[in-house]
């Protein structure tokens, strides 16, 4: 979370609890307050909050179905050229904190030397009083003749100030005053202040903050004295009040390292101590309540389970029955059905019918959807499809195993969901790769007899096999390292004989990025390379603007120019360049940056020619379709571009879910046509086809387009050749 999110959620938190606290400030216990404070304090210091489905931003009006998230083709960031990337907010936030910061500094070595010609208390009351109220820390009792009203100032080793014209003999003066300080002490209340004073430092432009450290030196003078007649009682209240009138008022100025008995507004201190009563159960009851929501609703961020709209979630979470994962998929079945019956959530899953391609692979409730949309779905023999893919540690040379597997469940009264998806799920995928990452580390890059490989494959795949769950190896694809004899041979060979390179690649995209790689004047990216880029993948980037974003990509790249070009050198290999990458710092790179990068280079063509900006445009995946026995083959490549129209309004999130469901979708398409109904397509249609994809996926700030002069489509007919 950036600063100017943390001013802003900081900001409508503090606006919330002086809200609460003019209509409740009589009628609660003022260190209700107090904790408030100190939760706005961490929301303006604190860089992260945690995610609650409570939060004001999980609100329908402020939170937005995410798009899933996908990986393309990794592409390279474009070369930047040397210009300034401190903008001139930075610059001014960066004086005006400054500027604030030493002027409490100089406030501080001011009173500092005010105070350090103060002497030790000799007097005999004050000091048995200090010696029959210890604390763990070390208390000095000290007099100065530049102060006028008691203060104390200090955190570790605090000190308590008395003026001396204090009057010695006036033992109960003395004692009230001392159990004023002292309660300070007690509760920090010094590094309270010092703490919304860097707040105040580093959120001076916003004029919340300076109404929160208004507000925090009222409440903690009276809370304090709330504390001081609570331990007195109320009949000696009124003695107390009339202390606090006979101690003239000194306004020392605003300082954050001192808590004064006698601080302003006296007028309110006054009222507050003569109206104090004992906290009922109910006000007690009710400020424990109110903390907690104004915590939960505005101190933290939008849920980070799930980003379904609230009304969407409500209607999926009727299909998570008690117990849904030890029922058999059957008995799951009739219940759905029967839910599905209701007409509201007939009409529901209607409209939800094209969210499939709108899911966010990280959101737990779009998994049970996808899960939902599996079992209830109607087909004869319930199966469903996976793909793996693995490398060489090296991006150099690459060997590549790939493959297709399907599950299938004969009888689906023998299964529970709770055992399907565990064998389907992300742990069944990975036990499965696991197994395969073995078996290729094996071959270590070179050729093998495609029929032994097969063997060793199919293997893998029918072992976990039982009468409940069935495993089908569907096809593979092993390109060995090019050092080997046979490289440009690939062997492909499945139970069915159809290959679909949606999935799998062909030879000339593996040959093409092979020489791209080898032509590389730079290294390998290492892991700090990596890291220093995902140090821009911050919690809040999806919500950057691409102004904000594409501009600390810029900085970024200037910084390090060769660390650019090794991770560039990597292009489509970096995932497999033996670096430690999650699935999400895999698509970042790959998309956000990509994207980001072009956009940038659009930039600095036009910085330097003075012609207006050009879009930037990307690659797409190439998609191949084949079978042997038939003879037909499709081979699909495509690039497309887009326009923002303002960066400066325009989300990264926003961007990123466009692209991402345009490569989706033409995916899904060209997985989901039968190889007949492809060959049938001209070139022309097909494109169609892509520009009614491109205008689905758009949004009102992203307009995407095919370029037609960049992409082709070609339709093989074997026999017709020979």
């Amino acid at each position: 979370m950036g600063l100017p999110q943390m001013s802003l959620h900081g900001a409508v938190l503090i606006a919330a609890i002086a809200a609460v606290r003019a209509l409740l400030q009589k009628k609660l216990p003022r260190r209700t307050f107090l904790v408030l404070w100190s939760v706005a304090l961490a929301r303006l210091l604190l860089p992260f909050s945690l995610p609650s489905v409570y939060s004001v931003y999980s609100a329908p009006a402020l939170q937005t179905r995410l798009a899933p998230r996908l990986s393309v083709t990794a592409g390279t960031v474009p070369a930047a050229v040397p210009q300034s990337a401190v903008s001139p907010w930075t610059v001014l936030w960066a004086a005006g904190t400054a500027a604030l910061a030493l002027y409490f500094l100089l406030g501080y070595l001011y009173f500092r030397q005010r105070f350090r010609f103060s002497l030790p208390v000799a007097e005999e009351f004050p000091l048995l009083w200090l010696l029959e109220h210890p604390i763990r820390r070390t208390v000095r009792l000290r007099r100065c003749g530049s102060i006028a009203a008691p203060l104390t100032y200090g955190i570790f080793r605090p000190v308590i100030l008395l003026p001396d014209e204090t009057d010695w003999q006036d033992t109960e003066q003395l004692r009230y005053i001392l159990m004023h300080e002292m309660t300070h002490i007690r509760r920090f209340d010094t590094l309270w202040k010092l703490l919304s004073t860097a707040a105040l430092c580093l959120h001076w432009f916003n004029p919340l903050v300076w109404l929160l450290c208004v507000l925090l030196g009222r409440d903690i003078e009276l809370a304090c004295d709330e504390c001081v007649v609570r331990q007195l009682g109320e009949p000696l209240k009124s003695s107390y009040a009339m202390t606090l009138i006979q101690l003239e008022e000194q306004k020392i100025g605003l300082s954050p390292f001192h808590a004064g008995f006698s601080s302003p507004p006296m007028e309110e201190r006054i009222r507050s101590i003569m109206r104090f009563k004992k906290a009922s159960f109910a006000a007690l009851t009710a400020a424990v309540v109110l903390v907690v929501g104004i915590t939960v609703a505005f101190a933290t961020s939008a849920d980070a389970g799930t980003k379904w709209l609230p009304e969407d979630a409500a209607m999926l979470r009727r299909f998570q029955f008690p117990g849904y994962e030890e029922m058999t998929i059957t008995e799951f079945q009739e219940q759905a059905e029967l839910l599905l019956d209701e007409p509201e959530m007939y009409d529901w899953w209607t409209e939800m019918e094209n969210a499939l391609d709108n899911m966010d692979a990280d959101d737990p409730l779009s998994d049970f959807y996808l899960l939902l949309n599996q079992l209830v779905a109607e087909q004869q023999v319930f199966h469903v499809n996976h793909a793996g893919a693995i490398a060489s540690n090296t991006p150099f040379d690459q060997a590549i195993l790939e493959y297709v597997y399907r599950i299938e469940i004969p009888d689906l009264n023998r299964i529970t969901v709770g055992e399907y998806v565990k064998a389907s799920g992300t742990d069944g995928r990975d036990l499965i790769y696991r197994e395969m990452e073995q078996l290729f580390d094996s071959l270590n890059g070179k050729d093998v007899a495609p029929d032994l490989l097969q063997q060793q494959i199919s293997s893998i795949f029918e072992k976990r096999s039982s009468d409940a769950l069935r495993f089908t190896l569907l096809e593979w694809s092993y390109h060995p390292m090019m050092e080997s004899e046979n490289a440009d041979e690939t062997q492909t060979k499945g139970t069915r004989g159809e290959t679909s390179n949606a999935v799998l690649k062909d030879d000339t995209e593996a040959e093409a990025g092979t020489e791209i790689i080898g032509e590389s004047r730079f290294p390998p990216p290492t892991q700090a390379d990596i890291d220093s880029l995902l140090a821009l993948k911050t919690p809040d980037y999806k919500s950057m603007s691409l102004e904000t974003f594409n501009a600390a990509l810029l900085e970024w790249a200037n910084a390090d120019y060769d660390r650019m070009e090794r991770i560039n050198g990597a292009d489509a290999y970096l995932e497999d360049a033996g670096l430690s990458l999650t699935l999400q710092d895999r698509d970042f790179i790959t998309l956000t940056v990509r994207a980001s990068g072009e956009e940038n280079a659009m930039m600095v063509r036009s910085h330097y020619t003075g012609r207006p900006e050009e879009d930037p445009s990307l690659t797409g995946k190439s998609l191949m379709r084949g079978s042997e026995g038939s003879g037909f083959w499709c081979d699909l490549y495509y690039e497309f571009s887009y326009h923002i129209a303002d960066k400066s309004r325009t989300a990264v999130g926003e961007r990123d879910r466009c692209l991402n469901n345009l490569l989706w979708t033409i995916e899904n398409f060209w997985n989901d046509t039968s190889l007949e109904e492809l060959a049938k397509l001209d070139e022309a249609e097909m494109m169609a086809q892509l520009d009614h994809i491109a205008e689905r996926c758009s949004s009102e700030n992203v307009v995407i387009s095919i370029l037609k002069e960049r992409s082709g489509y070609q339709v093989m007919d074997e026999h017709r050749i020979y």
